[in-house]
């Protein structure tokens, strides 16, 4: 769900859960409350009050803001929706060189680069955007170990509970089918 006003609550979220992720709100009170697991089960924890009811627009009635995204520098906050099924990746260094992963059942696969791609185009966008991601770290200051990547190409991480953009690719990354 997208609300207008998040008043700093992913942030607080995270404190309290140590990660984000759901929440509820009391109807009448609007107490913000977590669910933790514990030793022998699960707690509910309070985490704040909201100063005051969250926005929510209606379908249709508020568009939502227009990206801007040839503006976008990568560190930027990237605001629009992004669809909770948006593919999530991995990167990371493997002896020494970086590498996106792919998560195939219990394992994973590294995206091909120009190298060992079939189609070279989806090579050079797996290396425009293992740079992209280098950036985004040196920029943001904060290391990068998961991303998602929308329908669209754009790249983008969580910082405290809100998109940042790393940057745009032109096509689909190629990885290895496994069998």
């Amino acid at each position: 769900m997208y609300v207008t006003n998040p008043q700093g609550i992913p942030g607080q979220i995270q404190l309290a859960k140590g990660s984000f992720g759901r929440f509820k709100v009391t109807p009448i009170k609007g107490y913000v409350l977590v669910i933790v697991p514990e030793r022998d089960g699960w707690s509910t924890r309070y985490v704040t009050t909201l100063a005051e009811p969250f926005e929510i627009p209606r379908s249709g009635s508020v568009s939502e803001p227009k990206i801007m995204v040839s503006e976008l520098k990568s560190g930027d906050e990237f605001i629009g929706f992004v669809p909770k099924d948006t593919p999530r990746h991995g990167y990371k260094h493997v002896s020494g060189r970086a590498v996106i992963t792919k998560k195939i059942g219990r394992g994973e696969v590294y995206a091909r680069t120009t190298e060992n791609a079939d189609i070279k185009e989806r090579g050079e966008a797996a290396e425009e955007l293992l740079r992209a991601l280098a950036t985004a770290e040196r920029t943001t200051g904060q290391k990068i170990t998961s991303f998602a990547l929308t329908a669209e190409g754009h790249a983008i991480f969580l910082r405290s509970g809100k998109w940042v953009y790393i940057g745009t690719i032109s096509c689909r990354l190629e990885f290895p089918v496994i069998s």
